[in-house]
Order: structure tokens, then sequence, then C-alpha cells
């Protein structure tokens, strides 16, 4: 066992990843009002990826609560109110 190497690893980089959103990530390309809404706070309220990423989750469970399956301007617009609460 003493003169035994193990294999030589292959490096693991980030380039190898996909920089591409995963699909269950993104709002719905078909839901152009709900990202008009977003996109105009992301400016206006100066939010950053993380503070998007909040505001899509909320909105995304609310419109679950509300039996819809995608996501509307009104979802979105429900969710930014909560950030300023």
């Amino acid at each position: 066992m003493a003169g035994t190497q193990l294999p030589p690893t292959k490096p693991h980089t980030k380039s190898h990843r996909s920089t591409r959103v995963p699909f269950c990530r993104r709002i719905p390309q078909s839901v152009a009002a709900a990202l008009r809404v977003l996109r105009s706070a992301m400016r206006g309220m100066a939010l950053s990826a993380r503070g998007y990423d909040r505001v899509r989750k909320v909105a995304r469970t609310i419109a679950d609560l509300a039996g819809h399956e995608a996501i509307g301007a009104d979802h979105v617009a429900e969710a930014l109110q909560f950030r300023l609460v």
C-alpha cells in the first residue's frame, strides 16, 4: 500500500457549469406584464439579485395561494409591497 498512488483527479471548475438560469427559477416569458413590473422595481427600488430572487419567490407563493399557475403582475406588485413593510 505504501507505493500506490491515487489516480489524478480532474480539476472541478465553474467553467464547466452552465451559465443559464434553470427554467424553474425564471418567471415565464409569456407573463410580460409581470416582467415589466419586476424590471421597473429593480431600477426604481435598486433591488439586488438577492432582492429580485426574494420578490420572485414571494410572488410565486402568492400566485400559488391564489390558485394561479403563472405569476402575474398583481402577484409581483403584492410581493413588492411586502418588501416595503
